[in-house]
């Protein structure tokens, strides 16, 4: 998000300002509003904090679960299902389906097969 969109940041903190404003009615036109970034020179010191969820997230959203496979090029997303996910007793992952009709969720039973 800090170099997506030339920085689209900027733009939800903006946009959460002004949501704010119109909540609370607050009037926030003469207040300066800083939003601050980390440094850009090398590993933002919050990197290791999302890699995880950010590849437990990944993985889940990309593999294929009709054909039970993961894209090549993402081994990470691999090695995420089989050595983390699967057969794992504190995470659980649910399937969603939406419809003018309703919502139904699934659980989905995520267990390693050994060849």
């Amino acid at each position: 998000m800090t170099n997506w969109c030339d920085g689209i940041w900027r733009d939800y903190a903006d946009w959460n300002v002004h949501a704010f404003e119109d909540a609370f009615t607050v009037d926030l036109r003469s207040t300066r509003i800083a939003v601050g970034a980390p440094d850009r020179s090398g590993v933002m010191w919050y990197d290791y904090m999302i890699r995880a969820p950010d590849w437990f997230a990944g993985s889940v959203a990309a593999w294929d679960r009709n054909n039970n496979l993961i894209p090549s090029e993402h081994s990470k997303y691999k090695q995420m299902l089989e050595q983390v996910v699967a057969d794992a007793d504190n995470i659980i992952v649910l399937h969603l389906d939406i419809t003018e009709g309703g919502a139904q969720f699934r659980r989905i039973d995520v267990k390693r097969q050994i060849t």
